[in-house]
């Protein structure tokens, strides 16, 4: 994402489209330079392990959502 709002309007919208699949869930913002441009980044969890977080990831990407297995780190939301 482009802009820090865009992450959480992202979070909103997760809520309300799928309540049940991010009800225990925790959001925490990554922010990143690339050439001069600063992207955030939105992680979903925490998870046991990988095996739990690829299964959430295979789930998420069903539902049309892009995802990738990575460790739970950023700024709380």
């Amino acid at each position: 994402y482009l802009k820090p709002e865009l992450v959480k309007l992202q979070i909103i919208r997760l809520h309300k489209e799928y309540p049940h699949a991010f009800k225990q869930l925790d959001f925490l913002m990554t922010e990143r330079e690339n050439k001069g441009v600063t992207l955030y980044g939105l992680r979903v969890g925490p998870f046991q392990d990988y095996t739990e977080a690829n299964t959430f990831c295979l789930i998420a990407k069903s539902m049309g959502q892009k995802c990738l297995s990575a460790p739970f780190v950023g700024q709380p939301i």
